[in-house]
């Protein structure tokens, strides 16, 4: 398993990125469940069609360690992590998301991963989108991303126009100890 630390990086760093308020973030492992900090923390329990899920309402994320690999871990993360953010964005008027009249209407009426054509909703590409984005910056291989691949790779080019270099390099000193390469190199 990776390191806390560095998943505890990757989390602030997109964070930061998002300028968003902090989700919490529990796992589990085997029978013990901890925050993103070690400590102990309730248990949960999440869909069998799911590696992890987002709260929104409670600005919660929960992920199962026993059914992610290390390859995959990070792009979940900035995944639910960009479900936050849609849900802050969506009840916090002072946060300007073109995206935001449609997150709304399918945060109530939102379909889970048990449903059909689920990743297809806009919610869903956006924060595909957005980990593919984060992965090419971190220079890792975007994972297979069963979605409708015209709109994914729309909104990760927007993301390139949303985010500036600086933006991205100023937010990601926290990974410096971690990152080998990046996309700006």
């Amino acid at each position: 398993m990776v390191s806390l630390d560095y998943i505890k990086r990757f989390y602030q760093f997109n964070c930061d990125l998002l300028a968003m308020e902090a989700p919490v973030v529990c796992f589990k492992k085997k029978d013990m469940y901890f925050d993103i900090n070690g400590n102990r923390c309730k248990e949960f329990h999440i869909l069998p069609s799911a590696m992890a899920t987002s709260v929104i309402e409670k600005n919660s994320i929960y992920v199962n360690l026993d059914n992610i690999d290390d390859e995959i871990l990070f792009f979940i993360l900035a995944h639910e992590i960009r479900h936050c953010y849609q849900y802050q964005a969506v009840i916090d008027e002072d946060i300007y998301e073109p995206y935001s009249p449609q997150w709304k209407k399918e945060i109530k009426s939102y379909r889970n991963s048990s449903s059909l054509n689920y990743e297809n909703q806009e919610i869903e590409i956006d924060a595909n989108a957005y980990a593919c984005f984060i992965y090419l910056f971190l220079g890792k291989n975007i994972p297979n991303v069963n979605c409708d691949q015209i709109k994914l790779m729309k909104r990760v080019k927007e993301f390139g126009m949303d985010f500036t270099k600086e933006e991205l390099e100023d937010c990601s000193y926290i990974l410096k100890p971690y990152l080998s390469k990046t996309l700006y190199n």
